[in-house]
């Protein structure tokens, strides 16, 4: 009997503390319960959240290996990591889900939840903390409640109370206690191994949860085992005294655990933020860092600031109030250890731990006196992010920040859209360093007087910070869908590959992306790919397909759907004004590339018919041939991403240089190996990968198709890569000698299965009219792009050799003998070089070129402040024909020159100078010079030289 009322007692005291913190959950956030198993709080945020439970549940019920691939923003994959994936949580109540059949109630019980068990960790925490600062457990206990209740009903957690990820913020805390644990020596029961996995454990549990928890967790853990480390040092130097090795090891255990855990889940979004090239621009930052303001900012629905300063409320992200009562006990805190000075705190804290029997225990206390202000303080300046705004969107005022240091230097960083979410990080801290003051002052008071006073600074803090959710969606208005989404349900519609849904905006802002957001919602009944989603990105690609959807029933609207794949539009009638559906529906049946397929309630569904093109890509490559795709910026983005997949399930195997926006990689095309078709941008020139321009199959979209060569056996491209040189450059001689195993291009072989003659084809490049020695042969070249043919017998040599270094050797092509003799085809190409240097502001450039009639000078770049795109300056001179230099020398601060056509006022940024085609001025040219504008000044200036080259 009496160990049983032992084991109550523990129980209660473990566990009490959270049935108290669940009841105050229920009265804080009422009525979340009341509407928990039928309605989610108002905002598009919240049925997102919602639908991504929904998503989870039906993909581990029916595909768990594509739970990654949610059907939104067709064609791009891994849609589930465009936002928090809630994996972890929705896999814990998929049962419930899957016997409600809705995510509702999961959903709600775990918004619930997170209240409870964020003030729960709070307390432990603090009560862990106090104990060691030796408080007595009746005023630790009190001072441990208050800190909780701070810190689960802030204004923060409040504010975001439709981000479902942001308000999971107990597991940081959980891994923080048991680090704390952790590193206590063992003799005073720190140490243990269950403490290093609970840690590990709690910390993966974050990072998987809430991607920008991870950095807040990384902060909260690393800084406390860094002053850990210190102390540990200090000590080995004052003491001599042995590392604690066995806390060390136990800790990197744990952060390997943490690592091993979080690692498969980081990979999808490592894969997305690759892809898509995710860095936060400036002007994302700078809109959302707090200014100061926002801490003294509460939210919309707050109770007690709703009639008593309305002025300060405000909505999201701005909203950071930690709480009067806490503030004010942290500063004390504060105070209290700036009077104590480093004196005190190494005199009379740190001397008597080295004399202890356990002296890392007994620094545990100074440690966290050290730990909570300075989280509060780097926390606070990370919140403001770009500068100091006293409003938001203010001039900063002129105070160096460290955000945009870590924004250009620490991988990963810039990817955090809001430096506004660090303040949670503030208003932990103040939690804690105000039960440190409370727990002071209680310790001086009588147990009724304690027990008076504990329980006004709960009521004091829950009054300041109440402010439940007022606007909820209700039962029907969540449950009922639409008719057309049960007819896409069915099985007869299991064909349909591709849904874009109208009226859509370009942007979808305020009510059309919650039309946007309600659509994907009502998509849960079908689980067919939508182009028109709502996450936490956005796709370039999709933002270009719904910007050329506005122009429907445009004919090259429809075949720019079809050749991404798209098949099924629904025209939803009564979003449109009077007459606008029947207009729209009346131009695109005209199309006979469209049907209608049903009429489903107020939903038109309309079939778009199978590109032909995609057809004539596969009978192009031939069975199970080999595809190049090119990487060209030109090309829309959906459309290569698009015809890869379909191109990938019909067996053809894709190659091409890699670059990530294909998401699963490409393979890497072996060293000279010809293709049986290409998609090149329409404007590439087809010869650079072995195709020739007269075998075009079409063009569309800036997109073009090519079949290879039948007669080509090897395609070499015969750039050099110079260390320390940004452009490659190109041979002016070259040997050739067949062997048994191929052909040896200089070191490099070519395995060629052909035994007999071949016949080489060599592209070359020159500014003005010189000799080229093919064995002996001299041959005249004109200026410009010329290809020279020869026929090479099996086992030969050959040597090429150029009469100077104006002229290049470019690429070379093996194909089957023919009967043709040596000779010479001029091409149309663009020749380039230039010597480029910078004096002081000044750009110099003296750039050589033929194949053209005029070159352009264009610098262009991107503002610092908000990544405005900017054409710094542009002008043109005329190309002589005997290859002679033209000279651009321009100021970069104050411009002027009789070949300037255009110019805009400098700003600071970042600048690159490109040389054009001035026929083409909008053509990507090649870099020659890069450098920045900062505060009026002309920075980081490299010239880039080009040798000679071919000109995009």
């Amino acid at each position: 009997m009496v160990g049983w009322q032992g084991g109550s007692v523990v129980v209660r005291r473990k566990f009490g503390p959270l049935l108290i913190f669940l009841g105050l959950s229920l009265f804080m956030t009422w009525p979340l319960a009341r509407y928990a198993g039928h309605g989610l709080t108002d905002g598009g945020d919240a049925l997102l959240q919602a639908w991504i439970f929904a998503w989870n549940s039906h993909a581990l019920a029916t595909q768990p290996t594509a739970v990654w691939d949610a059907p939104i923003f067709y064609p791009y994959p891994d849609g589930l990591a465009f936002t928090d994936n809630h994996l972890l949580l929705a896999a814990l109540t998929a049962p419930l889900t899957w016997y409600s059949s809705e995510p509702l109630l999961a959903y709600n019980l775990l918004l619930l939840a997170s209240f409870a068990l964020s003030g729960w960790a709070v307390f432990l925490l603090a009560r862990a903390t106090l104990h060691d600062q030796g408080v007595a457990p009746a005023s630790a206990q009190w001072a441990a409640l208050v800190a909780g209740a701070a810190f689960a009903f802030c204004a923060y957690r409040f504010a975001h109370i439709t981000h479902f990820q942001l308000l999971q913020t107990y597991w940081m805390l959980f891994a923080l206690f048991y680090l704390r644990r952790l590193l206590r020596p063992p003799d005073a029961g720190g140490g243990r191994w269950v403490d290093a996995l609970l840690c590990g454990l709690f910390a993966a549990a974050q990072v998987v949860t809430a991607l920008y928890y991870a950095w807040f967790t990384a902060l909260l853990l690393g800084g406390y085992a860094g002053l850990w480390v210190l102390a540990m040092l200090w000590l080995r130097l004052r003491t001599n005294q042995a590392l604690p090795w066995r806390q060390l090891g136990l800790g990197a255990l744990a952060a390997t655990l943490a690592g091993l855990l979080a690692w498969p889940v980081l990979q999808p979004y490592m894969r997305v933020y690759g892809s898509l090239g995710i860095v936060r621009s400036l002007r994302e930052l700078d809109g959302w860092s707090a200014p100061l303001r926002a801490y003294l900012t509460v939210p919309q629905e707050h109770v007690l600031f709703g009639w008593l300063a309305p002025t300060l409320r405000g909505t999201g992200e701005m909203v950071l109030f930690p709480g009067g009562m806490v503030t004010l006990l942290a500063l004390g805190s504060v105070a209290t250890l700036l009077w104590a000075g480093g004196r005190k705190l190494v005199g009379r804290e740190f001397m008597p731990a080295l004399r202890s029997p356990a002296p890392s225990a007994s620094i545990l206390p100074s440690i966290d006196r050290l730990f909570w202000p300075l989280i509060a303080l780097i926390a606070f300046i990370l919140s403001l992010g770009t500068g100091v705004h006293l409003e938001r969107f203010d001039e900063p005022l002129p105070i160096p920040l460290p955000y945009l240091l870590l924004y250009n230097y620490l991988p990963g960083f810039g990817a955090l859209r809001v430096p506004a979410r660090w303040g949670i990080l503030v208003t932990l801290a103040c939690a804690l360093l105000a039960a440190l003051a409370l727990a002071k002052l209680l310790a001086q008071r009588h147990a009724r007087t304690r027990t008076i006073l504990g329980s006004l600074a709960l009521i004091i803090v829950l009054s300041e910070q109440a402010a439940p959710p007022g606007a909820w969606r209700i039962g029907a208005e969540l449950t009922d869908v639409p008719p057309v989404y049960v007819w896409l349900a069915q099985p007869a519609q299991d064909d349909i590959q591709a849904i874009l849904e109208l009226p859509v905006a370009a942007v979808p802002r305020g009510a059309e992306l919650e039309q946007v957001t309600w659509r994907q919602w009502y998509g849960r009944q079908h689980w067919r790919p939508l182009v028109a989603s709502y996450s936490g990105l956005m796709p370039f690609g999709s933002s270009d397909l719904l910007r050329r959807a506005q122009h429907l029933p445009a004919p090259a609207v429809v075949s720019f759907l079809q050749l991404s794949g798209v098949d099924t539009l629904i025209i939803h009638r009564e979003a449109y004004g009077p007459g606008e559906a029947d207009a729209l529906l009346e131009g695109l049946l005209a199309n006979p590339e469209v049907s209608q397929r049903a009429e489903v309630g107020t939903a038109i569904v309309l079939s778009l018919r199978p590109d032909p093109r995609i057809v004539a890509i596969m009978a192009a490559a031939g069975p199970g041939g080999s595809i190049y795709l090119s990487a060209d910026e030109r090309i829309p983005g959906v459309l290569p991403l698009a015809l890869s997949h379909t191109l990938r399930a019909a067996g053809y195997p894709l190659y091409g240089p890699g670059r990530t926006r294909f998401y699963e990689p490409l393979h890497t095309p072996q060293l000279g190996q010809s293709f049986a078709a290409g998609l090149l941008a329409a404007d590439e020139d087809p010869r650079a990968y072995g195709f020739r321009p007269e075998d075009v199959v079409w063009q569309a979209h800036s997109l073009a198709l090519y079949r290879g060569d039948p007669r080509l056996l090897a395609h070499l491209r015969l750039a050099q890569q110079v260390p320390g040189w940004f452009h490659p450059h190109f041979p002016t001689s070259l040997e050739l000698q067949r062997t048994a195993a191929g052909l040896l291009v200089g070191e490099q072989l070519l395995a060629l299965e052909e035994a007999g003659a071949l016949q080489i084809e060599l592209d070359s490049a020159s500014l003005y009219p010189q000799s080229l020695l093919i064995d002996g042969v001299e041959l005249t070249l004109p200026p410009g792009l010329s290809t020279i043919r020869v026929p090479l017998a099996a086992e030969a040599r050959m040597k090429v050799q150029a009469a100077s270094d104006d002229l290049a050797l470019l690429r070379l092509r093996v194909l089957h003998a023919t009967d043709e003799p040596m000779s010479i085809r001029t091409d149309a190409g663009f020749i380039a070089a230039a010597e480029v240097n910078f004096k002081d502001a000044t750009l110099q450039v003296s750039a050589r070129a033929a194949g053209i009639e005029a070159l352009r000078l264009d610098i262009r770049g991107a503002a610092a402040y908000d990544d405005r795109p900017i054409r710094l300056l542009a002008g043109s001179q005329p190309v002589s024909a005997d290859g002679k230099p033209i000279a651009f020398a321009v100021d970069l601060l104050q411009p002027e020159a009789v070949w300037l056509e255009s110019q805009e006022p400098g700003v600071d940024g970042r600048y690159i100078a490109y040389l054009k085609d001035a026929a083409q001025p909008e053509s990507p040219g090649v870099p020659i010079a890069k450098f920045n504008l900062v505060a009026g000044q002309v920075v980081a200036a490299e010239p880039v030289p080009l040798p000679l080259s071919l000109v995009p």
